[in-house]
């Protein structure tokens, strides 16, 4: 809506960032130009500036942490591993 920029820029946006981040990074400058009526040169040069740190603080605010302050993502447990958490070794296996 109030974001401009060549399908070139937007290639390299989203050869760099992936096509989801770099819709999330249109919608935070487009937001932020509708709310101000802030006017760039170049909304391209402004999303590499400042909008790509802004994600960033977000997203990083966002991942819980661990009491040590440290971020964790959730594991993906495949069905192997979940039997491996009930298989009990000194039970005896029966085959059918």
């Amino acid at each position: 809506e109030f974001v401009k920029m060549t399908r070139i820029e937007f290639q390299k946006l989203v050869d760099t960032y992936g096509e989801s981040q770099t819709n999330e990074l249109i919608r935070i400058l487009n937001n932020y130009k509708g709310a101000n009526g802030k006017l760039y040169e170049s909304d391209y040069l402004a999303i590499l500036s400042w909008v790509v740190d802004k994600y960033m603080n977000q997203k990083a605010r966002s991942i819980p942490t661990r009491a040590g302050g440290q971020s964790f993502e959730q594991r993906e447990y495949t069905e192997r591993d979940i039997e491996d958490l009930y298989f009990d070794p000194m039970k005896e296996v029966v085959h059918e």
